[in-house]
């Protein structure tokens, strides 16, 4: 069937023109606004009496309109327009409902003129109108008493017609009581297209204050067409405080070594069931000034009284206060409640009343003793603490180092220690008595009477002769050795050796020192008697400390054995010549270089067969003149002994060439130094 709007229908003589608007007035019903435009044919007449009546019928509701009256006549040509309006049932949006056209003659003349008696068309029905979203149908809170948060809950809630749910908007209020409310304030807006929904809300922030929410369901409509309002069913407090007990005392008033009971009683909470309880500690001197708290200890127990044991500080002197503070299932903390005082009776241990070490010189282990210790009030003895410190000079010290923990119950005792690791620096030591209540009930420090250090080592000895790549004619050549200054103060043995040969010192062979024995500072010694061939040696000398078996470092000198350079001469068969003595010259500087002196100064050569005979006495002289430092020197060191030089005269040298004798001196004296 074909929709009536616009539709033209001839009946008999008249023509009619329907057009219709529509419009739903709610979502059960549709309103059909028809206009039906009437032509009579020109060469009609309608006379008085003739009446035509229209009834249109929408899906079975029906409303009629006359197109004539029958005591008016309608000419020919004449056009007349009637309105009529049908409200019908309708609950389907953009649906064909059948429509039906009818006229009939009504008058008190009949008529076949404009009558229209079977007509069925369609009209198309509008959309459905938007409706307002439903509300949830329940609301509520998972929790009546919270600390941090609680779930508000909902579900239930629907869409309108043309109007999707797109999300939920909450708000709350707040109560004292519960019973009385303030105005609402919007919290939040969930977007979601479901049906139900939860947030996480807060309680109150005012401790034991009541919140309810409401929540409205929005819809894509806009907010025309939100849902009412949903109050929750219930409502959440924020947790009260829990209350601390009314009571708490500690015992015994004086505690030596027993630990102490808390006992407590009166504590309740509110609005949540009691957890647990916290203990807690301070101290005091003087049982007036107090430290801050030190928690002990944090404890299911339900009840509200209780009891527990605490180990108290045993330090000797000290008060001791508790405090205990009730706790809620939602770990809420009272206030404290605070306990008489306690106050420690034991007393520290006695420091002791000596202290020292069995030397103050030592290379390995010495003794460190003490005594005199005693024990306090329920704190007896059980070990000494050993610690030590060092110094460059026995004056500023550096910090304590802990050496050894003591066990023994003794009021004395005893402990091996050692010297520092570095030589020269001291080092001392100090005791104190540990008792059984730990730390607090040690006693004061005693330090030792004295230091001990670790010898230093002796100075390495000064060699005089031989001078380092020197030569001498001697073959048991001397060795001039000055010792250093102890530092000290202990005496020093000196050790002396040749090439790769034996060590010979001053104690264990005597013989062979000019000085021999145990040396002091600065003491000058001789080493001869050690016979050596011809050739380069190396001689090794050093100082020992016999007490602490301490060794200097080593002196080296390398030097060589020359054999003889000179001519024997026999008295009235040789005659002395210039060559015997450059022979007298050159030996006179490798002994003045042996012994540390420069070269001789020779004022003018000897030349064979130019030199005056008259002027042979002077250069005699000339050569004693630069043996006398190294006589001199040796004497120093060895006297007129062996290891020295034994007295002698110089023979007189006459005048014109040297005799025999006078040469065979000086090269028995060249020969010997």
């Amino acid at each position: 069937m074909a929709d009536i709007n616009g539709r033209t229908i001839n009946a008999e003589k008249v023509t009619y023109l329907i057009n219709y608007t529509a419009e739903r007035p709610d979502n059960e019903h549709m309103t059909y606004h028809f206009t039906i435009t009437a032509t009579l044919a020109s060469d009609e007449f309608l006379v008085v009496g003739i009446g035509l009546l229209c009834t249109i019928t929408v899906n079975g509701s029906s409303e009629d309109v006359r197109i004539k009256d029958s005591q008016f006549v309608w000419s020919g040509g004449d056009t007349r327009v009637r309105t009529v309006s049908v409200t019908c049932p309708s609950n389907t949006p953009d649906t064909d409902q059948p429509v039906t056209f009818k006229v009939v003659s009504d008058g008190s003349f009949s008529t076949t003129v404009g009558v229209v008696t079977n007509s069925a068309y369609t009209v198309r029905s509008a959309p459905l109108l938007s409706t307002a979203c439903e509300a949830p149908t329940t609301c509520s809170l998972d929790v009546t008493v919270a600390e941090t948060s609680a779930v508000l809950s909902w579900s239930g809630a629907a869409g309108g017609i043309n109007n999707d749910i797109v999300g939920y908007e909450i708000q709350y209020s707040e109560s004292s009581d519960n019973s009385t409310w303030g105005s609402w304030i919007a919290l939040t807006v969930v977007s979601t297209t479901e049906t139900f929904g939860s947030l996480t809300v807060s309680p109150s922030e005012i401790r034991g204050y009541y919140r309810r929410f409401r929540v409205r369901t929005r819809g894509s409509a806009g907010e025309s067409y939100y849902s009412t309002w949903r109050v929750s069913s219930n409502s959440v407090r924020w947790n009260s405080w829990p209350i601390k007990p009314t009571s708490v005392t500690a015992s015994p008033a004086a505690y030596t070594n027993e630990n102490i009971t808390i006992t407590w009683s009166g504590a309740s909470s509110p609005t949540s069931a009691i957890k647990g309880y916290m203990i807690a500690r301070r101290t005091s001197t003087d049982n007036a000034t107090w430290s801050s708290w030190s928690a002990l200890d944090v404890f299911d127990h339900p009840e509200p009284s209780g009891s527990r044991v605490v180990v108290p500080l045993y330090i000797p002197g000290i008060y001791l206060q508790y405090g205990v503070w009730t706790i809620d299932i939602f770990e809420v903390y009272s206030s404290e409640e605070i306990s008489n005082s306690v106050f420690c009776a034991l007393t520290a241990c006695g420091a002791p009343t000596y202290c020292d070490i069995s030397a103050a010189l030592a290379e390995g282990s010495i003794t460190l003793s003490w005594s005199g210790a005693s024990g306090g009030v329920g704190n007896p003895i059980t070990a000494y603490e050993v610690q030590y410190c060092d110094s460059t000079d026995n004056i500023s010290w550096g910090s304590w180092t802990a050496i050894d923990i003591v066990e023994t119950t003794e009021t004395f005792g005893s402990l091996s220690v050692a010297p520092p690791d570095l030589r020269g620096n001291y080092r001392k030591f100090r005791v104190r008595a540990r008792g059984t209540i730990g730390e607090a009930g040690y006693s004061g420090w005693t330090e030792s009477s004295g230091s001990v250090r670790r010898k230093r080592l002796p100075p390495a000895p000064e060699i005089a002769a031989p001078a380092d790549g020197s030569s001498t004619f001697n073959t048991s050549p001397r060795v001039l050795i000055t010792t250093g200054v102890e530092p000290d103060g202990q005496t020093q043995i000196v050790e002396v050796k040749f090439d790769s040969g034996e060590w010979h010192n001053s104690v264990d062979d005597a013989e062979l020192f000019s000085e021999s024995g145990e040396l002091g500072d600065n003491a000058k010694t001789v080493f001869m008697g050690v016979v050596l061939e011809a050739g380069i040696h190396t001689l090794h000398v050093r100082c020992y400390d016999g007490t602490t078996q301490t060794r200097s470092a080593e002196v080296a000198r390398t030097f060589t054995v020359l054999d003889s350079p000179f001519e024997v001469i026999i008295a009235n068969i040789s005659k002395v010549k210039a060559s015997h003595m450059h022979a007298l010259r050159t030996a006179v500087n490798y002994s003045r270089q042996y012994y540390g002196f420069d070269e001789a100064a020779l004022e003018s050569d000897i030349i064979a067969g130019k030199t005056y005979i008259r002027d042979w006495p002077y250069h005699i002289f000339e050569i004693r003149e630069n043996l006398a430092e190294v006589i001199s020197l040796l004497r120093l060191y060895g006297g007129t002994s062996e290891f020295g030089l034994p007295g002698f005269e110089w023979i007189d040298t006459g005048l014109g060439r040297p005799r025999a004798d006078v040469m065979n001196q000086l090269q028995s004296i060249l020969l010997s130094l």
